[in-house]
């Protein structure tokens, strides 16, 4: 959709929530689409880009990166809805993010920075393992020498 092809208030999608998903209106019907099938949301001014699994795009007007987290408080939307937001542009997919390295995430062969601010969310949102090999149920652990 081009921005500049929008003419009416009507033609302008908007957005209403639900619990799994989001409705974005398109001219005189809102269509429903899933949280699960998005990968990520690309803000820019009160535009926003919406990225799906199908590999399609939406503009959709109103913010959706600020509305995202809107119907519930502040902390609860992350453990909800899956997402976190990484940059002041662009809120990712938990789920889908398929390697990340210093400050960048990537998703579906893109790259997204993390911003300073949300660096240390974006970490403690993730299940990350550190240290030596795991040790498995009825193996021996080794003790630390003396």
């Amino acid at each position: 959709m081009n921005r500049n092809a929008l003419k009416s208030p009507a033609d302008v999608p908007v957005c209403r929530h639900t619990r799994d998903g989001i409705y974005i209106r398109h001219k005189d019907y809102f269509r429903k689409y899933l949280y699960s099938d998005l990968l990520w949301v690309k803000a820019s001014g009160c535009y926003c880009d919406l990225y799906f699994r199908d590999k399609n795009r939406l503009l959709a007007a109103l913010g959706v990166v600020g509305k995202i987290k809107t119907p519930y408080s502040r902390n609860d939307y992350k453990a909800f809805l899956g997402f976190v937001r990484l940059h002041h542009s662009y809120v990712v997919s938990l789920y889908d993010i398929e390697t990340f390295f210093g400050n960048t995430v990537r998703i579906a062969q893109h790259d997204f920075p993390i911003g300073p601010s949300y660096r240390a969310d974006f970490l403690a949102r993730l299940n990350i393992l550190s240290g030596g090999r795991p040790s498995f149920p009825g193996e021996a652990v080794a003790s630390a020498p003396n």
